[in-house]
């Protein structure tokens, strides 16, 4: 009996402990790569309704674009996860990450479905360059491994441009830089290395909101007067896998 006891109190022992190894505050770094598409969708107006319907159908269609920006990115998280028994852990996390995604697309003086005659040089960039994320996480621990999904509120800072030049001398140029709103989701897994330190892979995926901005007429533009109006719609989606070493109190 004695022995049995014994034995009894060491399996609760080290039941308390397992279940308690995911609990606690932790902080850390990550680094990662991400990818994403973001539409450059431009429409025409002012005094672009006495063009041709066919030049205006053209022009839109030459100069929207999709792009697929990319890089590397890293930061920063904070946490806190708290482990019940059987191995269920919910938390909660904040983080940062500098995206340095970008793409861009230049071309040479075009004909457009219109036509030979006018040519245009459309060019169109974006640039991802901040991410803000709070995120709950749930998930369950196997050992020393934690499997989890999490998802949340998130803003990125993006920065998109648009510009035009004509065979007929017309050169325009627009940019903006908007923090947009939405969300973030993914999963990831997560092994302890010994005493205090974590290391993960996770990926993840943003969604976020459109953002508008014109163009205006460049030093040297023809057809300044009466003005012809050019207004882009970016949107932008990034997709990230981090590799992440995390600090447990």
């Amino acid at each position: 009996m004695k022995t049995f006891a014994a034995a009894l109190v060491a399996a609760t022992m080290l039941s308390t402990a397992a279940s308690a190894q995911w609990t606690g505050f932790y902080f850390g770094g990550n680094v990662g790569y991400g990818w994403g598409d973001s539409d450059s969708d431009v429409a025409l107006s002012g005094q672009w309704a006495i063009e041709p319907a066919a030049l205006r159908t053209g022009v839109t269609n030459l100069w929207s674009t999709s792009q697929s920006p990319d890089g590397v990115n890293f930061g920063a998280q904070l946490g806190y996860n708290h482990e019940f028994s059987g191995g269920f852990v919910v938390g909660l996390e904040a983080d940062y990450a500098a995206l340095n995604a970008d793409d861009a697309r230049l071309l040479p003086l075009t004909a457009t479905s219109f036509g030979p005659t006018p040519t245009y040089g459309p060019g169109n960039s974006v640039d991802g360059k901040h991410m803000l994320a709070a995120k709950a996480k749930l998930g369950f621990s196997s050992g020393s491994w934690l499997f989890y999904a999490t998802g949340g509120w998130s803003m990125a800072q993006v920065e998109g441009t648009a510009e035009v030049t004509s065979s007929g001398g017309y050169s325009k140029f627009g940019a903006d830089t908007e923090w947009l709103s939405g969300v973030v989701y993914g999963a990831g897994i997560e092994t302890m290395l010994g005493s205090n330190w974590s290391a993960r892979v996770e990926y993840l995926r943003g969604d976020y909101s459109d953002f508008e901005y014109a163009t205006a007429y460049r030093a040297g533009s023809t057809f300044v007067s009466p003005a012809y109006n050019e207004i882009i719609t970016q949107d932008f989606d990034i997709n990230s896998v981090r590799l992440a070493i995390n600090f447990h109190f």
